[in-house]
C-alpha cells in the first residue's frame, strides 16, 4: 500500500471516473509487482482500505435476489490509483473485460456510481481471430482431434460471449459446441467403456473389480464401477486395468 495521503477524506463517497487495462512492469522502480497487466481503476477520494466489485453490463449483470456483492481488495493501493492483477494477453486480457462495469467502496460502505470498462478494441481484428478459432475448433473436432480442439472452441466461445453477447444466438450455438468437444476430449482420454470388466490396481478401492456402469466425463474418477456385490463405486483411469 503506497499514497496513504487519502486517509482524511475516509469519510468522503469515493469517486471512480475511469476503469480499463495495461501492461505493467513485472519489476518497477526496484518493486516487485508480481504480474504484467492489470486492471486500472481511477479516481478521487480512494481511502485506504478501498474495495472494488464488477458485474456485467445489463440483465446479464442481474443478481438474484439476496445474492451477495463480492467487494475485494485492489493488489496496489496508490492514493487515487488502484491495481487489479488479471490475464497478461494482450487481446484476451482486456476482451475478458467488457461489457463489464465496476465500482468501488469505502470502509463505511459509500460507493461511487458504476463505471463501465473502456478499452481501444480493434473489432475488425477481434472478429478475425473469432472466426478463425471457431473454424480450427470445427475442424479439429471433424478430424477426430476433441482435445486439440478444446482451446480454440474455447476461445471462440470466450470472444463471442464478450462480443456479442452471453444470451446471442450465436453464442449460445458456440457453447454448445464447446461443451461436446469438452465431453469429447474427456472420452478420448479415457481407455475403458461401459460393459468392461476392470479391477482397480491403486488407489482407496484397490483390489475391487466389477463392470463399468457408466461414466461421469469432465470428472477424475470417471468410471463408476458395479462390484458382484455391495454397492457403485468410483475410480480414475490411472487407478484401474482391464480385469
Amino acid at each position: 500500500m503506497r499514497g496513504y495521503h487519502a486517509a482524511s477524506r475516509a469519510h468522503t463517497k469515493p469517486i471512480l471516473s475511469r476503469v480499463t487495462w495495461e501492461e505493467l512492469l513485472y519489476v518497477e522502480e526496484g518493486l516487485h509487482r508480481g504480474y504484467n497487466a492489470g486492471i486500472i481503476f481511477q479516481g478521487g477520494d480512494f481511502p485506504p482500505g478501498v474495495t472494488w466489485t464488477m458485474r456485467r453490463c445489463g440483465i446479464e449483470g442481474q443478481r438474484e435476489p439476496g445474492q451477495s456483492q463480492p467487494w475485494r481488495l485492489p493488489n496496489i493501493y496508490y492514493g487515487d490509483y488502484l491495481e487489479v492483477s488479471t490475464l497478461d494477453d494482450p487481446i484476451e486480457g482486456p476482451l475478458s473485460w467488457r461489457d463489464c462495469e465496476f465500482q468501488v467502496r469505502n470502509s463505511e460502505g459509500q460507493t461511487s456510481e458504476w463505471v463501465r470498462f473502456t478499452y481501444p478494441f480493434d473489432g475488425a481484428l477481434l472478429e478475425k481471430i473469432r472466426l478463425e478459432q471457431l473454424q480450427l475448433g470445427r475442424e479439429l473436432r471433424a478430424n477426430g482431434q476433441p482435445v486439440a480442439a478444446v482451446e480454440p472452441m474455447r476461445k471462440a466461445f470466450v470472444f463471442s460471449d464478450r462480443m456479442l453477447g452471453l444470451t446471442h444466438e450465436e453464442t449460445l450455438r458456440i457453447k454448445s459446441e464447446w461443451e461436446h468437444t469438452l465431453n469429447e476430449a474427456a472420452l478420448a482420454k479415457l481407455r475403458f467403456r461401459p460393459g468392461d470388466h476392470l479391477v482397480v490396481k491403486t488407489g482407496p478401492q484397490a483390489g475391487k473389480t466389477g463392470i463399468v456402469d457408466r461414466l461421469l466425463l469432465r470428472h477424475l474418477h470417471a468410471y463408476v464401477i458395479k462390484p458382484p456385490a455391495g454397492e457403485m463405486f468410483q475410480a480414475s483411469d490411472a487407478e484401474v486395468e482391464r480385469a
